[in-house]
């Protein structure tokens, strides 16, 4: 159909941003919000005026947990229209976040429950497009919810290359078990590619045990920065070399998986080539790949 002059006057927006904005009151914030995208919306054909939206930065604003949220649930919202990859809300007063974490754990229940459960479905399942967090700044010690988050990166439930919580006042104390679920979440993630926690307060003997363990790991994930600076107490020099080398090892592996996935990609286009032009590979070795997708 023929697009309307309307719409064809409208501009086409990839980056926005409101920042250090905290006289705006919540009626004002909704109001932006509702420029974005619509939660559960009933007209799908309707275009919102920063639906093109790719990149967001919201830092400073104290928009407090529920305001976070609201936002949040329109970037998770699969019939909402928003198109947000990356989104900042650093410096928002968020604290204990449980609004926040309520929609990023009903994003994982309704859309991705398959990643939760290890279980492979045929078809695939959507996956908002979302994948660089920050959530600096938000005084996210008050409460668990920024833990509940990194576990999300399990098994990429949430699918993030880049998630910043640093500057937040995160404690973890010595021998505190709350690092195995760090160190977990990393190693069975294979999207993340940065981890900023930098600017908390981690033990030292914490921060040895988590950077044993992904040492001694036989990880092909390929995470590539795990930031730890600032952190209370700093780290010592065997620590940062540490980093440093689980760092250069990290990308080294990414490096070859982007290559080798790199050269599937190529390996099925000429495949297909090779069909179409009437060479002689079974064009059933596409379906058989499908079907590693069926429910056991």
């Amino acid at each position: 159909s023929a697009t309307k002059p309307e719409e064809q006057a409208q501009g086409r927006f990839s980056f926005f941003a409101v920042r250090h904005s905290p006289e705006l009151s919540s009626v004002a914030w909704k109001s932006f919000f509702h420029l974005i995208g619509e939660p559960r919306r009933s007209h799908l054909n309707e275009k919102r005026p920063l639906s093109t939206l790719r990149s967001l930065d919201l830092s400073g604003n104290g928009l407090g947990d529920d305001l976070s949220a609201i936002v949040l649930e329109i970037v998770h919202e699969k019939t909402s229209g928003c198109q947000i990859e990356e989104i900042d809300l650093s410096g928002n007063r968020i604290g204990a976040g449980a609004q926040v974490l309520s929609v990023l754990s009903t994003y994982a229940q309704t859309h991705r429950s398959s990643k939760l459960s290890g279980v492979k479905v045929r078809g695939g399942i959507w996956k908002a497009p979302l994948h660089t967090l920050r959530l600096s700044m938000n005084g996210l010690s008050k409460g668990t919810a920024w833990l509940e988050i990194v576990a999300m990166l399990k098994r990429d439930t949430l699918e993030l290359k880049a998630l910043d919580l640093s500057s937040n006042k995160l404690a973890l104390k010595e021998d505190d078990y709350d690092s195995d679920i760090i160190v977990s979440s990393l190693l069975k993630s294979s999207s993340l590619q940065v981890l900023n926690l930098s600017g908390n307060e981690f033990h030292t003997r914490t921060i040895d045990d988590m950077l044993g363990q992904l040492a001694n790991s036989s990880n092909d994930k390929g995470l590539a920065l795990v930031h730890l600076s600032n952190n209370t107490p700093p780290l010592n020099d065997r620590q940062l070399q540490q980093l440093d080398e689980l760092s250069q090892n990290s990308r080294s592996t990414m490096i070859q998986r982007m290559n080798a996935e790199k050269e599937a990609s190529q390996q099925t286009m000429d495949q297909v080539g090779s069909v179409r032009f009437g060479h002689s590979i079974r064009p059933m070795a596409i379906d058989e790949g499908a079907e590693s997708y069926r429910e056991a």
